[in-house]
């Protein structure tokens, strides 16, 4: 769904915008699993998405499985090439959206491409105001 919004965001907004938006959503555990950044303090358990959804531990297993097999099992020249190309291009302000494509077909995950993201543009951090 996040990848959904942003395309539809870059679409409308352009691409400074909803990248930032969606980097300051994105983390990574401990264990190098990208979560949800928990937006909403204590009141997301461990196995909650920031909207406050449960995430069914078998379901979250799996996922964690086939992340590490994507890893484990891609070509890792290709997604060093993939993941470099999409740090140039942001630091150089080219269009972004074919570095993602290349990204996706090199198995980045989406959070390696919002980390690069954060390398380049730092973190957006609302306000809190109007």
């Amino acid at each position: 769904k996040l990848a959904v919004l942003v395309v539809r965001e870059l679409l409308e907004e352009g691409p400074a915008k909803p990248l930032r938006r969606a980097a300051a959503h994105l983390a990574l555990d401990e264990r190098g699993v990208e979560r949800p950044a928990d937006i909403l303090g204590d009141h997301v358990s461990e196995h909650s998405h920031s909207s406050g959804v449960a995430i069914d531990p078998d379901v979250e297993r799996k996922q964690i499985a086939r992340l590490a097999e994507t890893r484990r099992a891609r070509d890792r020249g290709r997604w060093n090439e993939s993941i470099d190309a999409l740090r140039a291009a942001a630091k150089r302000g080219d269009e972004l959206m074919p570095r993602f494509l290349e990204c996706a077909r090199a198995n980045a995950s989406v959070g390696e491409q919002v980390r690069v993201l954060k390398e380049v543009f730092g973190e957006y951090h609302d306000p809190g105001y109007f």
